[in-house]
């Protein structure tokens, strides 16, 4: 037997599930970043997972918010280029100051971030326009979110 391979399209695949291009779903690229929530779900064991997408510019790697999730733990798949992350260990609903650390992330690595971990978006570190896929349950940030803005603005060091 033998099948012959046929270009993806939404129509033909529809009975096998679904896709789509994180690079296309990036329409706007307005400002720094742009959060597209919940572009697909699927069931994975039982649960249902969420797959969001984030286009972000370079720019200066200052932060003065963070978010955390009380019950959910949290995957970016860094794709485009390197970025840096900024993380915070957990400290209830106030985040610590002195318990954040910046990591340099390489392309198309993927991070978990654990529950209750201060984090918010990834700094590129091209001038290009890097995609993160964003993977949690369907509508963690309106319903498990904690966002804080910071007392003091966080300034990352290369």
């Amino acid at each position: 037997m033998k099948v012959k391979v046929q270009e993806l399209n939404s129509e033909k695949f529809a009975p096998f599930g679904s896709y789509f291009n994180i690079y296309d779903v990036d329409t706007g690229r307005e400002g720094d970043f742009s959060y597209y929530p919940d572009e697909t779900a699927a069931l994975l064991g039982g649960s249902l997972a969420g797959f969001s997408v984030c286009g972000i510019n370079m720019r200066e790697m200052v932060v003065d918010v963070v978010e955390m999730h009380e019950d959910t733990e949290e995957i970016e798949f860094c794709m485009t280029c390197d970025s840096v992350i900024l993380v915070g260990q957990e400290s209830g609903k106030v985040p610590v100051m002195t318990k954040f650390e910046a990591f340099l992330v390489p392309k198309d690595t993927l991070v978990r971030f654990k529950r209750k971990v201060w984090h918010f978006v990834p700094f590129p570190q091209q001038d290009v326009r890097a995609m993160v896929l964003t993977v949690l349950p369907p509508f963690t940030y309106t319903n498990d979110s904690v966002v804080v803005n910071l007392p003091e603005t966080i300034e990352i060091e290369l």
